[in-house]
């Protein structure tokens, strides 16, 4: 825990130096692939910090930040698998983040797996449906015959969050749910299908 304060400790005494940022996301990421740092990375302060670089980013639409957007993508993934930390994502607003990228494919899939970790939990299900539009852009995701990937998680997340709450069930009736799900079950994949 102390490399990971340290970390943090160097961002803030170096401002937005983004050559620092980007070490500091490459280093989450690897740190964060072992299943015994996800909850020490998640408590010390590093989600929002990958959130905020993660906006930035996603702000700045430099090209040659997208390695720097895929390791901070990659790296809140790992994080969102350890439910410790799903509290901690969810005080920051990356769910919001999340369901507005759905549609940039550079991060579409990656998004979609962050959520399908995150819809595990009540709280995280009560923060996906409380965006804005979210039903309506999984459900689109549903028709995305190029993106088979996409296809699976979005009916995952869809699939959770229908068998949780029925206000989510109306919604996703009304965004047109039916006739993506039929299609799906004829052309998608075999996981898809399930």
């Amino acid at each position: 825990i102390g490399a990971v304060h340290k970390m943090l400790k160097l961002i803030e005494s170096s401002g937005l130096d983004s050559s620092v940022s980007e070490a500091i996301v490459a280093n989450f990421l690897g740190l964060s692939a072992l299943d015994s740092n996800k909850p020490i990375i998640g408590s010390s302060g590093a989600i929002p910090f990958l959130v905020r670089t993660l906006k930035n980013l996603n702000e700045s639409k430099l090209e040659s930040q997208s390695q720097v957007k895929q390791d901070a993508m990659r790296a809140l993934y790992n994080l969102s698998i350890c439910q410790s930390n799903v509290s901690v994502v969810l005080e920051t607003d990356l769910v919001w983040f999340l369901v507005s990228t759905i549609g940039d494919m550079e991060v579409s899939e990656r998004s979609l797996a962050i959520l399908s970790n995150l819809v595990s939990t009540p709280e995280g299900r009560k923060a996906i449906s409380s965006v804005r539009d979210a039903i309506p852009i999984l459900v689109d995701a549903l028709s995305w015959t190029d993106s088979p990937e996409c296809q699976e998680k979005a009916s995952y997340v869809l699939m959770i969050m229908a068998h949780k709450a029925y206000g989510d069930r109306r919604v996703m009736i009304e965004a047109g749910i039916v006739s993506s799900l039929l299609e799906l079950t004829l052309v998608g994949t075999t996981l898809a299908q399930k």
